[in-house]
C-alpha cells in the first residue's frame, strides 16, 4: 500500500466543529499526531509520500522533517512540500506513485484522521481482500465509523466470512478509502477530460463531482481511523465517539493510570465505568477503552502503566462492549440522509470485536 498525504497545514478552517470542553490543539501538532498514528502500518506500506503545505507553519518545516524521519521508515519517504491543488500537480503526483510496485493506494487527503486500532490485523485482512477482490472498483473505507456503519446496513450489506468487514455497492466519493491504482488513474483521468487545467482540486472526493460510478466498498466493522475533531458536522455527539486532543507530554512519554475513579491532570486517565471528559470535563476519564483497546501508535510512548487492581473487569468489558455497539447505534443527520435507531445496525456484525468477560 502507498499511503499518499495531500493537505494544507493550517488553523485557518472552513467548520468549526464542536470540541466540546476539548482543548484545541493547532494543526501542525495534530498533524505530527496523525502521522505518527500509521508508524504501526509500515509492514504493509510501501511508501508514505507527502506533499504537504504548511501554511503559516512554514517556518518549521525542518522540524516537520526531522520528525517523519524519525516516526517512519526513512527509505520509505518521499517529501514534497507543496500540495497537488491544480490537474498538473496531480499529475506530478501519479508520476511519483507510478514509480512504487505497489497495487494499493490510501489517498489520505487531510491530516487529522487518526489511526485509531489496537492492531494492524483488521487494516491488513482489508488490503488483501482488496487485492484479491476481481473488481477493479473495490476499495475500503477508512474513517467516519459511525456514519459509515449506518450507511452501509442502509444499503443492505453484507457481513464477510471473516466477520472483519461488510460489503456493498453503492456511489462513493470517500477522501478516506483504500483503492487500486488503476481506479485512482481512472478518476484522474476523468477528471482531466472535464478541464480545466487550473481547476482547483484539493481533495480526492473533488475527482467524482460529475459521474455517477459505483463503488464496491469493504467497510470495516472495526472502527479503524478517528477524525480527530470528532462528528459534530453530522449531530453526532461525544457520548460514543468524541473528539480527540493530543494527551499531554505524548510526544515526551507518557503515564496511564487505568481504571481510577479520581483524575491525574499529569497522566493520561482510561476508565471503562465512568464519563468521558467531553461529557464531565471535572471528573470525566480521558478515554473509555480497555487496556486492550490502547491505539497501536502509542506504544512507543508509554513510559508506565499504573492499573486500578480493585477495578471490576467484568463490569469495565461490559461497558467497554456496550461503548463498542453504541458507535454503531447513533442517531444522526447528514447530506446523505436521517439514520434512526428504527434501523439499527444488527449486533453480530461487531460481534468478533467484542471482549469476552
Amino acid at each position: 500500500m502507498i499511503i499518499f498525504f495531500n493537505a494544507k497545514i493550517t488553523d485557518h478552517r472552513f467548520y468549526q466543529f464542536n470540541r466540546y470542553n476539548l482543548r484545541s490543539d493547532n494543526r501542525f501538532e495534530t498533524a505530527k499526531y496523525c502521522f505518527a498514528s500509521f508508524a504501526p502500518l509500515e509492514s504493509c506500506v510501501s511508501k508514505y509520500i507527502f506533499y504537504l503545505d504548511l501554511g503559516e507553519f512554514s517556518h518549521r518545516q525542518a522540524e516537520l522533517q526531522e520528525f517523519l524521519e524519525k516516526t517512519l521508515p526513512k527509505e520509505k519517504l518521499m517529501l514534497n512540500w507543496h500540495r497537488c491543488n491544480n490537474i498538473d500537480q496531480w499529475r506530478e503526483a501519479q508520476q511519483e506513485m507510478a514509480k512504487v510496485d505497489d497495487n494499493l493506494i490510501l489517498t489520505a487527503t487531510w491530516e487529522d484522521h487518526i489511526f485509531w486500532d489496537s492492531s494492524t490485523d483488521v487494516w491488513q485482512r482489508g488490503l488483501d481482500l482488496i487485492n484479491q477482490d476481481p473488481d477493479p472498483r473495490a476499495a475500503m473505507l477508512t474513517s467516519h465509523y459511525p456514519e459509515c456503519m449506518r450507511y452501509a446496513h442502509s444499503h443492505w450489506a453484507k457481513l464477510t466470512n471473516c466477520g472483519n468487514f461488510v460489503v456493498y455497492t453503492n456511489k462513493d466519493d470517500s477522501c478516506l478509502r483504500v483503492m487500486k491504482r488503476d481506479f485512482f488513474n481512472w478518476y484522474l483521468d476523468r477528471l482531466a477530460e472535464k478541464g480545466p487545467q487550473s481547476k482547483p482540486i484539493y481533495r480526492v472526493e473533488d475527482f467524482y463531482h460529475g459521474h455517477e460510478d459505483r463503488t464496491l466498498i469493504y467497510q470495516p466493522v472495526k472502527e479503524q481511523l478517528r477524525h480527530f475533531d470528532g462528528y459534530s458536522h453530522v449531530n453526532i455527539g461525544p457520548e460514543y465517539n468524541p473528539p480527540l486532543d493530543i494527551p499531554t507530554g505524548f510526544f515526551d512519554g507518557i503515564t496511564i493510570r487505568y481504571g481510577f475513579a479520581d483524575i491525574d491532570p499529569e497522566a493520561v486517565n482510561i476508565n471503562p465505568l465512568a464519563k468521558n471528559r467531553c461529557q464531565d470535563p471535572i471528573n470525566g476519564a480521558d478515554y473509555n477503552f480497555l487496556l486492550s483497546d490502547i491505539p497501536a501508535f502509542w506504544r512507543p510512548y508509554i513510559r508506565d502503566i499504573i492499573v486500578n487492581e480493585s477495578l471490576d473487569q467484568s463490569a469495565a468489558i461490559a461497558a467497554r462492549n456496550q461503548l463498542y455497539l453504541g458507535m454503531t447505534q447513533i442517531d444522526f443527520n447528514s447530506c446523505y440522509g436521517s439514520y434512526t435507531s428504527t434501523s439499527p445496525v444488527p449486533s453480530y456484525w461487531v460481534q468478533n470485536h467484542m471482549v469476552n468477560t
